[in-house]
């Protein structure tokens, strides 16, 4: 079966999302490992869930040019956080009431970079840091989406 597109299991949709080569083959030959990252968008109810992976900034643009909606209530922000994503026109597109940065403590790529956390702040995302908070859970019900950090405690998003 065709891994790209929308798959429903139970009452989740999955939706692969990238790497969308337009008919081009599996990936974009001509782009680096990252911007062929697999990009997954996980809806419940009416609550979505975006992970994009390790996107850069040409696969965001490629992702952006498909026209597939992206709005997201959770965003894992792209690369960890790094300056090389999180392009403010993708940030706008989804519009999360959260991001949340997969990282290291004092991690040496100093992720996330300064310039993307204002972005995601921007567009008024909550930003949950795993090499801050811990441990992220989110929980998704019919009625709302919770997030908990392993050292913060419990936010509920409508």
């Amino acid at each position: 079966p065709e891994l790209l597109g929308r798959h429903v299991i139970d009452s989740v949709e999955l939706s692969v999302l990238a790497p969308n080569t337009f008919g081009e083959g599996p990936y974009f030959t001509n782009l680096s490992a990252n911007n062929n990252s697999l990009v997954v968008s996980v809806r419940f109810g009416r609550h979505t869930l975006l992970w994009p992976g390790d996107l850069e900034v040409a696969g965001e643009h490629n992702l952006l040019m498909s026209g597939v909606d992206l709005k997201a209530d959770v965003v894992k922000a792209p690369h960890h956080g790094s300056k090389t994503s999180a392009t403010p026109a993708s940030a706008k597109a989804t519009m999360p009431a959260h991001v949340i940065y997969s990282t290291g403590i004092n991690n040496r790529f100093n992720f996330p970079h300064d310039e993307v956390v204002t972005r995601w702040n921007a567009v008024g995302a909550e930003a949950w840091n795993t090499g801050i908070d811990g441990e992220v859970t989110i929980t998704v019900t019919d009625k709302e989406i919770s997030i908990k950090g392993f050292r913060r405690r419990q936010k509920a998003a409508g």
